[in-house]
């Protein structure tokens, strides 16, 4: 990625390309340690923090059949209302 930018720089001459370049603190082609280290806090930590935060709230979620039959009437009115705005 870091080549395609530069050859992008060469071609283009573009300040977006090295406005991206600084903004991902990329240095001769190498991530710094805290980047990565963000980036894998983005794509695994945070993720699982939030999926154990969902299983916490479905568990202390009580589900009734009059509840799932209240939820299925508001889904069936915001239904109407959008078809009745589309059409």
């Amino acid at each position: 990625m870091y080549i395609l930018m530069l050859e992008i720089q060469k071609k283009k001459s573009s300040d977006i390309t090295a406005t991206i370049l600084m903004i991902a603190r990329i240095i001769d082609g190498k991530y710094r340690t805290y980047l990565v280290a963000s980036i894998r806090w983005l794509v695994s930590i945070i993720p699982i923090f939030f999926n154990i935060l969902m299983i916490i709230i479905i568990y202390f979620y009580s589900v009734t059949n009059e509840k799932i039959d209240k939820i299925n009437k508001r889904i069936e009115k915001c239904n109407q209302k959008a078809d009745e705005v589309l059409a």
